[in-house]
């Protein structure tokens, strides 16, 4: 698990090293250089053409570095500076070394395949000038392959605000620790894919915006199984899912469940439902409604009873049946809740279901808003911001997006997934994966915050996606081959 930083606090944690810690700046410039160098050298021939673009600020300076390890292994960079802004004697201090090494510097930025950005770096604020704005249009016009360091340059650091334009990476290496600007907002549209490189920051009690999960932090789900144990072992899992015609929404949120070990699941749907449910999910037990006989306020009481976890919303409608049953859920103040998809909409148009998630414990209900569910929401509860959406009810937020957050008393990022999983059924699936590690932390299987836990869900979702991806195209993916893959990503980590 690692900390993600805005700038500010990345600078205090740079400085912490430096001044507090003895080491010297130039030390970690050279291994931040050394680390991408390595990756540039074990991934392009040596025959390709490259060029690195420089700013004359401490990002150039990394840049001139990578330049000089590239040199040194027998490749000829060309390098372009942007020249014009005030130099920092780290730059100063590398680019005298490549002046000595006859580096071959260039005056314009023309065709290259692999273009390596160290043009501006984590310290920019505001929009950025017009010489630098024409040389990202530049660089981004040749759709070469691009390395950014540290961050895409014209990117902020902090919030992810493209100023107004970016260098569109391939993939970049971030530093010391992760900047929370490469996951917000537009970010996800320059990136590429981020790797963290740590070149000896030391960490601190400072301030941080959030947690990001890697795979070593998942392998907690594989330690969880035991010999001696039962069906109720693991939890049980109350799904309230599917309307009269939506009935795939409880096949695949209940399936993801099973698949992540949950012991039971009881799904509350409506009787039409039956057939295809038996049909492809024999294992799950049914509670029926129809038009004309809802189940009971009593009844959903003792399915609750009997479950660890509730999970209510996925296909079931916003008429009067399914405003009652998202009543029914957030009525239950002894359980955890899980409230996805229709059960959000529900909540953003009944009153009653407003007042009542008030008053439930606090940090028990987790809702799982997509873009437009939480535009309903925020409109609902008179708040701008889903934090402080998070801080009025006492929930945990899935803010579902290319770059899931989880917002409550902890939050999280997360870097799992891919594009294949902008694809009919995905959130379901998510919603039960969410709900059978719900359950494993209600049955104290996890030793972890249920903030935590939220996040090992939502990174299991999308790292199961990107196994399932491995050797096929993301546009190929559907949602059931998620929840399918479930199990076999587990036993592949546990056997790496």
């Amino acid at each position: 698990m690692k900390k993600i930083l805005n700038s500010i606090q990345m600078k205090e944690l740079e400085n912490n090293t430096i001044e507090n810690i003895g080491i010297d700046g130039v030390v970690l410039m050279e291994r931040a250089a050394y680390e991408v160098s390595k990756e540039i050298i074990a991934s392009f021939d040596i025959n390709k053409s490259i060029l690195i673009a420089c700013g004359t600020g401490n990002n150039g300076a990394d840049g001139l570095c990578v330049a000089r390890h590239l040199i040194e292994k027998g490749y000829k960079p060309h390098v372009f500076i942007n020249f014009g802004h005030s130099q920092t004697d780290l730059f100063i201090r590398q680019k005298k070394i490549l002046d000595n090494l006859k580096c071959d510097f260039v005056d314009s930025i023309e065709f290259h395949d692999i273009f390596v950005d160290a043009l501006l770096g984590i310290g920019i604020k505001g929009n950025i000038d017009d010489n630098t704005l024409n040389i990202i249009k530049k660089i981004n016009s040749y759709h070469s392959h691009v390395i950014s360091l540290d961050i895409p340059s014209g990117l902020d650091a902090s919030s992810g605000l493209s100023m107004p334009e970016a260098i569109k990476s391939n993939v970049t290496y971030t530093f010391g620790a992760y900047k929370s600007g490469l996951f917000y907002k537009d970010a996800v549209n320059y990136t590429g894919k981020v790797f963290l490189k740590d070149i000896g920051i030391f960490d601190a009690d400072l301030p941080f915006e959030a947690y990001m999960l890697e795979e070593n932090d998942i392998s907690i789900l594989n330690e969880i199984r035991i010999n001696n144990s039962n069906k109720s072992t693991y939890g049980k899992v109350l799904t309230v899912a599917g309307s009269k015609k939506m009935c795939g929404c409880a096949i695949l949120s209940s399936l993801a469940s099973f698949k992540c070990g949950i012991g039971m699941v009881k799904i509350i749907t409506h009787k039409n439902n039956l057939n295809a449910i038996m049909n492809s999910l024999p294992e799950a037990m049914l509670g029926l409604y129809d038009d004309t006989n809802s189940i009971s306020e009593t009844d959903f009481k003792d399915a609750c009873e009997w479950s660890d976890v509730i999970l209510c919303g996925p296909g079931i409608g916003t008429d009067s049946t399914a405003q009652m049953l998202t009543l029914y859920a957030l009525n239950i103040i002894n359980k955890s809740v899980i409230l996805d998809a229709d059960a959000l909409n529900c909540l953003s148009i009944n009153s009653f279901c407003q007042e009542r998630i008030k008053n439930r414990l606090p940090y028990t209900t987790i809702i799982t808003p997509h873009k437009g569910e939480s535009k309903r929401l925020l409109e609902a509860f008179k708040v701008d911001t889903l934090e402080e959406l998070s801080d009025l009810l006492k929930i945990i937020i899935v803010d579902k997006d290319a770059k899931t957050k989880i917002i409550g008393r902890e939050n999280y990022i997360n870097n799992s997934g891919n594009n294949g999983m902008s694809t009919a059924g995905c959130g379901d699936v998510l919603s039960g994966i969410i709900a059978s590690i719900t359950g494993f932390y209600e049955k104290g299987l996890l030793n972890c915050s249920i903030e935590r836990a939220t996040a090992l869900a939502v990174f299991l979702h999308g790292a199961t996606a990107d196994y399932a991806v491995n050797e096929s195209k993301e546009s190929g993916l559907i949602a059931s081959e998620i929840a399918d893959n479930i199990p076999r990503y587990l036993f592949n980590i546990d056997n790496k």
